[in-house]
């Protein structure tokens, strides 16, 4: 028994000087076990190290002892000594991404507009076959007290069919491939965080208690939050956002969801969104892809217009974005493109010679740096050139811009404010411009399919896109960044 003992003890003891010397170790074990559901060990595993706790007068080791309890309680029950798993709300976003095929209902709540103070809903519906990269959405648009319906179905092929049922339109529209993958990896990240909130915020959630629904056994998870931050108390007064949840330990299955509001403190609690049904990897009848045009509805063919970008204008001068993504080291790749409508200058000629890490060319109006919202100026990523892309006689930049550390792996993509200057003699463009990150790409696949997608998007047709690979983007990040520290 002392020799069995012996070494548990010494890795507890060295367990607990990390406690010491590094409290974020603590913290982060914490945070992680507060997601879990702990499932009770054996009593004669519990004996043993309660028996080595209680001999040690050590408050650091009672502390490190009592965490590898918990710890053990977490990995006991995700790792298969115990029948079936336990889910947690840490699982729930690689439920959502692995993902075959999505079916959800939802209702959004509005004033019925009679003066009444009594709510009329309105039905949303979507279905999404990522293997089959098909989709089908039925979504209300509310204008005050007045509701329209918009769908879109597309099967597969070139096009997809939106009807809009106020105009009696169908409108078939090509698809992209970037724009297919974006808009099946999207439709997911829409349905979790729509379902379950903002990953961001899962530790944030209080358990709420159980409930049984149609025989099943149910955690309610709650979180008070001012509505559009992070989470708080109901106390603190002024608009309240209220998320809870539903979900099954068992399964990692969400039952059902809601959103509610209400404008201060002693007010009632109102809701506005429910999610009532949410199933994953059922199979999907292939009628529900099917592309019909109601009749009396006028058909009309467009080919997929290039993006519109988010941007502004002074003067004779223009800066629009188009494309902004993280990637996996913190860095981020984005798209603008820039003009003074006045100059007669060839651009071309300004990219004669650029490689990709060299500054930018002195365009009209250049995006220097990013800066990530919420954070100081150590939040700044540096700019430099990537690629570009010619679209009909448009030119597009693909900036590289780096942070000065390694950033620390996002759950979900960040929010940018551009930082640009002006090259143009005697003129001054002045523009706030936010936006947020399409998505975080981590691996070469996602590299091909969303960045150089994009590109493709964004060239004329049959153009050679530029040589770039996901591990020799971050390669020439750390050569950058390498840089930044000189």
């Amino acid at each position: 028994m002392t020799n069995n003992q012996e070494p548990l003890q010494e890795n507890i003891e060295a367990l607990g000087r990390v406690f010491k010397d590094h409290p974020s170790v603590s913290q982060a074990v914490m945070a992680s076990i507060k997601t879990k559901t702990p499932v009770p060990p054996t009593p004669s595993k519990l004996n043993t190290l309660w028996s080595l706790i209680m001999k040690k007068q050590s408050r650091q080791f009672a502390i490190a002892a009592i965490t590898v309890i918990l710890v053990g309680l977490t990995v006991w029950q995700l790792g298969g000594s115990f029948e079936g798993r336990v889910y947690a709300m840490s699982d729930v976003p690689d439920l959502f991404r692995s993902a075959r095929t999505f079916h959800m209902k939802a209702h959004a709540y509005f004033p019925k507009g009679d003066g009444s103070g009594t709510l009329s809903s309105a039905q949303s519906e979507i279905w999404l076959d990522l293997e089959n990269q098909r989709w089908k959405t039925i979504t209300p648009i509310i204008n005050g007290s007045t509701v329209t319906i918009k769908e879109e179905v597309y099967d597969g092929g070139d096009f997809a069919l939106k009807l809009d049922r106020e105009s009696k339109t169908a409108t078939y529209e090509r698809v992209t491939p970037y724009r297919r993958a974006r808009k099946l990896r999207q439709g997911v990240d829409a349905l979790l965080q729509f379902s379950f909130g903002d990953p961001r915020l899962f530790d944030k959630y209080q358990s709420a208690g159980q409930e049984k629904i149609e025989g099943k056994l149910y955690d309610i998870w709650q979180l008070d939050m001012n509505e559009g931050g992070m989470g708080v108390s109901v106390n603190q007064g002024g608009m309240m956002m209220r998320l809870r949840s539903w979900f099954s330990p068992k399964t990692g299955e969400i039952f059902k969801s809601e959103i509610s509001t209400k404008p201060s403190k002693n007010a009632p609690w109102v809701k506005k969104a429910e999610v009532t049904l949410i199933e994953r990897d059922i199979p999907i009848d292939e009628s529900v892809f099917t592309q019909t045009v109601p009749q009396g509805y006028t058909e009309n063919t467009i080919d997929t217009p290039p993006p519109a970008g988010t941007g502004g204008s002074r003067g004779s001068l223009k800066l629009h974005a188009y494309f902004l993504f993280q990637l996996g080291d913190g860095s981020t790749i984005l798209c603008w493109k820039s003009e003074d409508k006045k100059s007669d200058k060839d651009p071309v000629r300004l990219l004669e010679g650029i490689n990709a890490g060299d500054p930018f060319p002195e365009f009209p109006v250049v995006v220097t740096g990013l800066q990530r919202s919420g954070q100081d100026k150590k939040g700044l990523l540096d700019g430099h050139y990537l690629a570009h892309s010619v679209y009909g006689s448009d030119i597009y930049i693909w900036g590289l811009y780096v942070p000065g550390d390694i950033q620390e792996p996002e759950i979900v993509p960040s929010q940018y404010k551009l930082q640009h200057e002006t090259y143009v003699a005697g003129k001054k463009f002045k523009s706030r411009i936010g936006m947020s990150a399409e998505m975080i790409v981590e691996n070469q696949s996602d590299f091909a399919t969303f960045i150089l997608g994009a590109m493709a998007d964004l060239s004329d047709p049959g153009a050679e896109l530029p040589d770039l690979t996901y591990d020799g983007t971050l390669k020439l990040a750390e050569k950058i960044r390498s840089g930044l520290h000189r």
